[in-house]
């Protein structure tokens, strides 16, 4: 982006009002004869008016330049935890010399997941959701990272404690998983 910058003059009915402008430091930031700014690199430097006239008559602004961030992301599209699991995720901000490479964390979902600034997460009930990281500069770049929560097996048990079959018969024995709600509903079965 560029910033043109005004001088005014004074007073108002000085013969010359032409000014010259300067830069303290081109590798930050250059300035042309119109003042108009065009950033470089990241950094401060200052820029200078001086009365063409009278060159020890100055005005100076001090610039900021500032590299906003371009992308950030996740080295998965998408991880899987169980539920009362923790992971520790990590991302990546671009370009590496961003001026404020912070992140803050956030999920869609906070019944699903809860996220910590650090980005330690922790599984809370079972289903998908996804974990932001958006850019603290005002840039408005986020990043996005699926988290698939599975709800583990704690046990098995048998609808009843016992069955009766006579000899030629046949029955269908029932097994309930615990919890009910659990990610695999698999199971197999055998005779001991």
């Amino acid at each position: 982006t560029t910033k043109t910058l005004r001088a005014t003059v004074k007073p108002s009915n000085a013969s010359n009002k032409a000014v010259t402008w300067t830069t303290s430091d081109p590798a930050v930031a250059t300035v042309n004869s119109k003042g108009q700014v065009k950033p470089v690199a990241p950094g401060r430097c200052t820029i200078t008016a001086a009365c063409e006239d009278f060159p020890h008559i100055i005005a100076s602004a001090q610039i900021e330049v500032r590299q906003p961030v371009t992308g950030i992301t996740f080295p998965e599209k998408s991880i899987t935890i169980n539920v009362g699991d923790t992971a520790q995720v990590w991302w990546t901000v671009a370009p590496q010399n961003a001026t404020d490479p912070s992140v803050t964390l956030s999920t869609n979902k906070e019944k699903v997941i809860s996220v910590a600034p650090n980005g330690a997460i922790r599984g809370l009930t079972r289903g998908e959701a996804y974990l932001y990281a958006t850019a603290n500069d005002g840039s408005g770049v986020r990043g996005r990272l699926l988290v698939n929560v599975l709800q583990p097996v704690y046990g098995v048990h048998m609808k009843q404690d016992a069955y009766s079959v006579g000899v030629d018969e046949s029955i269908t024995v029932t097994a309930e998983l615990e919890p009910s709600n659990a990610s695999n509903t698999h199971m197999t079965w055998y005779v001991a």
